[in-house]
């Protein structure tokens, strides 16, 4: 019999969360698989209210836990936070991260389980085909997706639904990486990986957290997994700078000096225009140079090691345990 442990970041959206438990009964049905789900309470205002579910005759989903933490500490810590508990606490075979609010859909479930059946030494990961939102945040996404391609040199094309086997939890749960990005902390792993399509959801109910603002933070979360990366095409792109504005300095001078094209002054004031640009760039070099020496001296942060600080209360729902 395989187990299963299912990792649900949660803030506030209880909700989703009572919609979600059937449907996750419904995935997994006939798969022969145990579940048992994690649900990682981020810090949520609102009380847990499980009105009249009775989850005590399900076949598939056998034990739900619930992680109480002291604080809110976002979508991606809590994941690690998870993850960390799972790999400690839990005799499964493997882990799939995926949101509450129904974007990540259960029904996918199957076709992660049977990408693990055919690559069972690989990460299997819900890269999305199409998505639900609106134009315009379709239109930020596309543009965080090149801004990092173009900054790491990589390619991002699936977020937290995913399916992480047993024997990779331990070394994903000790890369500082994961407390900021779950899915570029895969990717810079360097574990197999393997991309199954799948379609964004609709959420269950109420409006979804990401926004303009929390979708930049998202991004440059992802972006400082690979800082050493960003920092490299940084400063190449500072010399890059500082050598046209010293070929353009020295182009001016020798069109100033050896003709008469030129009206008074004008040579001047590019040349202290380009003086401006090349201490912008001699400045950004220096500046990125002590930041990254500065981030390698500092010690990392561990999930493994921190997550059960954060454990507030540990709850198992009477009606869902076997």
């Amino acid at each position: 019999m395989q187990e299963i442990a299912v990792v649900l970041p949660i803030f506030n959206d209880w909700h989703s969360f009572v919609r979600l438990i059937p449907d996750l009964e419904s995935a997994f049905a006939g798969t022969g698989v145990d579940v048992t789900v994690v649900a990682v309470d981020d810090g949520s205002v609102d009380p847990l209210e499980l009105g009249d579910a009775d989850w005590s005759d399900y076949q598939s989903v056998k034990r739900i836990e619930i992680l109480q933490l002291a604080s809110n500490v976002g979508h991606q810590r809590a994941i690690a936070i998870g993850l960390s508990y799972v790999q400690k606490n839990l005799q499964c075979d493997a882990a799939i991260v995926m949101d509450s609010d129904g974007e990540d859909r259960p029904r996918d479930i199957p076709k992660l389980l049977d990408a693990h059946t055919k690559h069972s030494a690989s990460i299997i990961a819900a890269a999305r085909a199409t998505r639900s939102e609106g134009a315009i945040f379709k239109l930020y996404y596309g543009a965080y997706k090149i801004c990092f391609r173009l900054l790491t040199g990589r390619v991002i094309d699936f977020g937290n639904f995913c399916l992480i086997p047993r024997q990779y939890l331990g070394r994903i749960t000790h890369q500082a990486d994961l407390w900021n990005h779950l899915a570029a902390c895969i990717i810079r792993s360097r574990l197999p990986l393997v991309r199954v399509p799948t379609d964004r959801g609709r959420r269950y109910a109420g409006q979804s957290h990401m926004n303009l603002v929390s979708l930049i933070v998202h991004g440059l979360s992802a972006m400082s997994v690979f800082s050493d990366a960003v920092f490299v095409r940084l400063i190449l792109a500072a010399f890059a700078l500082a050598g046209i504005t010293i070929s353009a300095s020295v182009a001016i001078l020798a069109i100033r000096l050896g003709t008469d094209w030129t009206p008074p002054g004008w040579a001047s004031i590019v040349l202290v225009s380009l003086g401006v640009i090349l201490l912008q760039a001699l400045v950004l070099s220096v500046g990125t140079t002590f930041l990254h020496l500065h981030g390698r001296s500092s010690p990392s942060v561990l999930p493994a090691q921190m997550a059960e600080a954060y454990v507030l209360e540990r709850i198992v729902l009477p009606n869902a345990e076997s």
